[in-house]
Parts: structure tokens; sequence; C-alpha cells
């Protein structure tokens, strides 16, 4: 499942008419991702969770990298459709289920997934280089590239700025969850062959083209890999939401008028 989330926390030891005035706020969020408002806009306006800022994104999860909350709030709805608000210990959550698929089972009832060969031209974003000038440097590229003009590959030795330049761009074959959220909807929206528009993510500014895809099974060694990554990352939430509560307890704030 693709979810993305928003999370109103409820601050460590809060009295209970602060978890009423949090409950509130976050019904109002709720009534608006109801209504049709932006999710990923409200998610970077009111979440208080770690990816608010990438719109609430949580990426494609097996439902075992899913709390039981999670899979219990989206067990009925279908994609595009929101949460009712689903209360945790750490505070109000709604939910949006963005996509869902099924893994594909061969004979042996091995798991299989669909796997992308990509290659890509990657311009870092840096104070001497902004982000609309490598948007503008890759709209370029991409100009190019649609007239004929260049291989994809020359280009991506010349003017990409990853390890992966000295190939060509080539990424190899990528899994689901191989690669950041924004740059894995850009690739699954491809058809073989196809170029994308310049796609913004946390690395800089891609070009995109996928070569070819196929359906495989998951070797047990993936499998393995796949459960380490899954159970490292519930550790990473649980540390970081743990050091923001003791962030938020250390604070001190002092308000000062000024004296005439």
């Amino acid at each position: 499942m693709h979810l993305a989330q928003i999370l109103v926390r409820i601050p460590e030891n809060a009295s209970a008419d602060q978890i009423a005035e949090r409950e509130k706020r976050a019904q109002s969020v709720l009534q608006q991702a109801k209504s049709g408002g932006d999710f990923a806009k409200l998610s970077a306006s009111f979440s208080d969770a770690s990816e608010a800022l990438a719109g609430g994104e949580l990426g494609w999860r097996t439902p075992e990298r899913l709390p039981k909350l999670f899979l219990d709030g989206v067990a009925n709805l279908t994609p595009g459709q929101v949460s009712p608000l689903l209360r945790s210990a750490i505070g109000f959550h709604i939910l949006k289920l963005v996509g869902k698929r099924d893994a594909v089972k061969s004979a042996a009832s091995a798991p299989a997934v669909q796997q992308t060969h990509a290659r890509h031209i990657l311009i870092k974003v840096n104070q001497a280089v902004p982000v609309n000038e490598a948007r503008r440097k890759l709209t370029e590229l991409k100009q190019r590239l649609d007239n004929g003009a260049a291989k994809f590959e020359d280009l991506a030795k010349l003017f990409s700025n990853d390890l992966s330049a000295s190939q060509g761009g080539d990424l190899g074959w990528l899994y689901p969850g191989d690669t950041v959220p924004e740059f894995e909807r850009a690739m699954d929206a491809l058809q073989p062959n196809q170029v994308s528009e310049p796609i913004e993510s946390p690395f800089g500014v891609h070009l995109i083209q996928v070569l070819e895809r196929k359906t495989d099974e998951v070797s047990q060694e993936r499998q393995r890999s796949a459960a380490r990554m899954a159970i490292r990352e519930i550790k990473i939430e649980e540390a970081t939401q743990d050091w923001q509560r003791q962030v938020r307890d250390r604070a001190y704030v002092e308000f000062r008028t000024d004296e005439k």
C-alpha cells in the first residue's frame, strides 16, 4: 500500500484540555481533507510527522511494515480516500490511501514484484545551483533528447552529479522502495524509453528514463534485507519521536515586552 499521513501530535503528559484541543484541530484538518483539500499541502501546514514537508508520503509499504492501527484504518478504503481520525499513543493520525497493488505469487508461492531498469541525470541543488537553474538545465537536456540531438548516456556522463554518471546514469534493476517516493512515483508513471520532465527529490533535480520492466521473484536474501530495513525504519522513527519529545520538554521560551 502507498500511504500518506498527517499527524497531530499530543504533547507528553498532556492535560485533558490539551488533548481535546489537538483532537479538535485534527478533526478540522480531516474535514478539509475529506472535502477535497490538497493532502500534501495540509500535511505541510498541519502535520507534526517527520515526513510532513514531503506531503506526508510514506511511500509503498507491505502490510508487515505498517502498524496495525494503520492497516485497520485503511482496510475499507479505495485509492484516493481518506481514513477516519485514528488515535495512537503519540497523537491523532489521518491517512490517505494513495495506491494499492497486489504482489504476484509464483507457483512456489515466492513473492514476486515488478522491477524497473532505469537511468537518470541528477543535478544537485546548492547555493551555486538553485532549483530553478537545475530545472532549466535539465529542460534543455530533455529538449536535446526529444529532438534526437544527443544520447541519454552521453548527457549523463557529461552533466550528472550522481555516482552513476560514469555508467551513463544507469541505476540497474530497481525494486519498489529502492528510491525516494518522488523518484519512484515519476519512474512508475513512465513507459519504457520515455523520459520524464525534471523531477525534484531530496537529492536534487532528475531526468529519469525507464529502459525496461519485468516481474520477478524476490530472492530470500532480498526478503531478509527488506525485513532488516523495515525494522531499521521503525527504530529510527521511534528514536526520532523520542528525541523530538525530549527537545520539546527541555525547551525554554521567555516572552518579553518592551518597557517604555
